[in-house]
């Protein structure tokens, strides 16, 4: 569960994203009515986090952490599988030349 604080009389985010905490500042001083907007910017996270399609760079663009929790996924690589079966052609071949009488 994150929270709206504030320091120095800004508000900012804490809340927690894949297990690490986050802090994000705003220019916003402290009233109740921009700790009311936040509140309701960070429940809006929250969800997203627990259904997982939180963008982090959505919401805090400029953010290091942004670039961070991006998700960019790369295909896996797929290796082509090598045979320690020869193909029955190869090995009908070899046995063909093996068994003919020397």
């Amino acid at each position: 569960m994150g929270n709206v604080r504030q320091k120095r009389g800004k508000l900012f985010f804490d809340f927690r994203y894949r297990g690490e905490r986050c802090r994000e500042y705003t220019a916003l001083a402290y009233t109740a009515s921009n700790r009311k907007r936040l509140q309701f910017i960070l429940a809006k996270i929250e969800t997203e986090i627990s259904l997982g399609t939180f963008e982090y760079a959505q919401y805090f663009p400029g953010s290091k952490l942004s670039e961070k929790f991006t998700t960019t996924q790369t295909p896996p690589v797929v290796k082509q599988a090598t045979a320690l079966t020869p193909l029955f052609r190869t090995f009908i071949e070899d046995w063909f030349t093996l068994s003919l009488p020397s």
